[in-house]
């Protein structure tokens, strides 16, 4: 027997009649807008086997009666706001896979007994949370999880060398608390490991060589600590943007394209390796081999000693960015409507200054009145937790409290980019507004194409788990002061695991999902699927929109003409005639310019076909854009 309420609109508590459903397995009421504390007796529900909660405006601390769940395999409680400390009975309910207890506002250290729970193997999420102390030793009883994230919290001390039993690991978080001392050897044990954030800690010392032996890490995060000394290369370091290093203290070295200094000494150290360096290195070898016990004893003690130091006098420099609701009400103005730069479905995007930190952002606010609104608000949270890449908008916090007048409220604070959306571009009026924003050149258009298709590909590609991103159109593309696009607004993203995509066809997964009309893949009207074909889709008719000015809601597009099949039967002889007039004026458009836009305007066509499994792939659409750049370079 089970119970499924999610995503409604029910209010108030949960009804105390559910208590006598005693024979219960799933008991899902998440992403409502139910509040107060869970009063709920979960002693009753000996064959339990899922909780989900989450999503809604709980308070109070959790239920200890739910420590009785012996068959309990699925925990959700996260994006709530229950306070007080994590109860270390839950250590009790020995057939957890999974437990989420992430964007609440939990104290206290963690429980060695939860964090030691040896059946977790997908996934043990305590973020943002208000947690401190150290990790406990018993982190090392996760040999099969997949997935650690305490990101965001208050944590101090060092990582225990038991992590390195975490043999299961794909993912770990550890972002935006106060670690310190070197980063751990026994991080080379992790061989599964794909994705590392240490960031904003205050981590000292040199890059551990381990972490340039994990051969699957694909992302690594190490900016905002107190590093030094040579970047490795070789392993991640050598793709640039899979590592991010920025804000330490000294870094040097590492490969050309992340533009850091050469490390001094380097090339004559190489000159100076001499005959007579090669004859007494086999000496030294020998006398360090036979010295080797005193050596390490002396090693490790002054390691020990250093460690002492460094803990007793962290820095506070680089923290994580906790902003409050007053904060963002000063740093808006009271939420001026001066200061809103977008609305959009949920809610409206306030520019502000953050004066703390000196900073401009984006602060998106969600109208909780509109259904679907806390919804969004997961979806965005969960999509960009885990992804890095250039060209998609960073989240630099969120925000889940009340107002001054004790309504529910909840904020993503974004970046702030400089030039706006890619809408505004493309379609701003005649007027002042258009000399402002002036022409998007035909170079800057396909270097805008390729950035988006380059974040789509990461999306799909870029993770064990495929994102898809589900509302992809020009006002969701924001431009820096570059021109350099960043898709943003994940409110209606999905992430699917690659088992359910490789089960399904075409990459697909049953989840409902809406988007914008004229951009929404035709397949998405016949079915609650989504797919990543379907974001290829949305991608082709914005490509079809940026090189010819016209939107596919466009009023001149009756019965079966949309914007696909305008372009596709006036590609061969009347292809000038339907290009946006701001490229055609251009100075310098010639053959090779036209030329380019054809071949940019036949990509955007093979990706909006009906068919789903026709499109072109994104990888292939980056390919073929680039060759659109060097045939107008030529």
């Amino acid at each position: 027997m089970y119970i499924a309420l999610s995503d409604n609109q029910l209010h108030n508590a949960i009804p105390l009649g559910v208590e006598n459903l005693l024979n219960l397995r799933f008991f899902l009421f998440d992403r409502n807008y139910l509040s107060g504390p869970i009063v709920v007796d979960f002693k009753n529900f000996s064959r339990l086997e899922m909780l989900d909660l989450q999503g809604n405006n709980f308070t109070g601390t959790i239920p200890i009666s739910i420590s009785n769940l012996s068959m309990l395999s699925n925990l959700y409680l996260g994006f709530n706001n229950l306070y007080g400390s994590i109860p270390s009975s839950l250590g009790s309910c020995h057939n957890l896979i999974e437990l989420d207890l992430s964007y609440n506002r939990l104290t206290g250290s963690i429980p060695g007994q939860v964090i030691g729970l040896s059946s977790l193997s997908i996934l043990l999420n305590l973020g943002f949370n208000g947690l401190t102390g150290p990790i406990p030793s018993e982190v090392g009883s996760l040999q099969k999880l997949a997935e650690l994230d305490l990101s965001n919290n208050r944590l101090s001390g060092m990582i225990p060398d038991t992590i390195g039993k975490c043999l299961s690991l794909e993912q770990l978080h550890l972002e935006g608390n106060s670690f310190s001392g070197e980063i751990p050897q026994v991080l080379t044990a992790l061989q599964g490991l794909q994705f590392l954030d240490l960031s904003r800690n205050n981590f000292i010392g040199r890059i551990p060589n381990s972490l340039a032996a994990l051969d699957g890490l694909k992302h690594l995060n190490l900016s905002f600590n107190q590093l030094r000394g040579e970047v490795p290369e070789r392993g991640i370091f050598l793709n640039a943007s899979a590592v991010s290093l920025l804000g330490n203290n000294s870094f040097c070295g590492g490969i050309t394209e992340l533009k850091l200094p050469s490390c001094p000494f380097t090339n004559s150290k190489k000159k100076n390796l001499t005959l007579a360096l090669k004859v007494i290195i086999p000496v030294v070898v020998f006398a360090i081999f036979l010295a080797g016990f005193v050596f390490f004893s002396i090693f490790w003690h002054q390691k020990r000693m250093s460690r002492k130091k460094n803990i007793s006098t962290p820095s506070f420099e680089h923290k994580f960015l906790r902003i409050s609701y007053t904060e963002l009400f000063k740093a808006t103005d009271g939420f001026s409507k001066a200061n809103i730069i977008g609305v959009g479905s949920y809610g409206s995007v306030y520019r502000g200054t953050l004066e703390q930190e000196g900073i401009e952002v984006a602060v998106k606010v969600l109208n909780m009145q509109q259904r679907g609104a806390s919804s969004s608000f997961m979806s965005e949270c969960q999509a960009l937790r885990s992804i890095r890449h250039r060209n998609l908008l960073k989240l630099l916090s969120v925000c889940s409290s009340i107002d001054y007048e004790e309504n529910d409220f909840k904020a993503l604070i974004y970046e702030f980019m400089v030039n706006g959306s890619l809408e505004k571009w493309l379609h701003a009026g005649e007027g002042t507004e258009q000399r402002e924003l002036g022409n998007p050149k035909l170079m800057q258009r396909l270097n805008i194409a390729i950035d988006i298709a380059s974040a789509i590909e990461y999306l799909h590609n870029g993770s064990s788990s495929a994102i898809i991103h589900g509302d992809l159109k020009p006002s969701n593309v924001l431009l820096d002061d570059e021109m350099t696009a960043h898709i943003g607004d994940f409110g209606l993203a999905k992430v699917i695991s690659s088992m359910s995509i490789e089960t399904q066809p075409h990459g697909s997964s049953s989840i409902a999902i809406r988007g914008s009309v004229g951009y929404v893949a035709p397949e998405y009207g016949m079915s609650d699927s989504v797919s990543i074909e379907g974001d290829v889709y949305s991608y082709g008719i914005l490509l079809l929109e940026m090189f010819t000015g016209k939107k596919p809601t466009d009023e001149s597009f009756k019965d079966d003409l949309n914007l696909h099949t305008f372009i596709e039967r006036s590609l061969h002889d009347k292809v000038m005639d339907i290009v946006d007039v701001r490229i055609v004026s251009e100075d310098d458009a010639g053959r090779f310019s036209k030329d380019s836009i054809i071949y940019a305007l036949r990509i955007g066509v093979a990706c909006s076909i009906e068919q789903p499994g026709d499109r072109m792939k994104m990888r292939d659409v980056i390919k073929e854009l680039q060759k659109c750049q060097r045939l107008l370079l030529n």
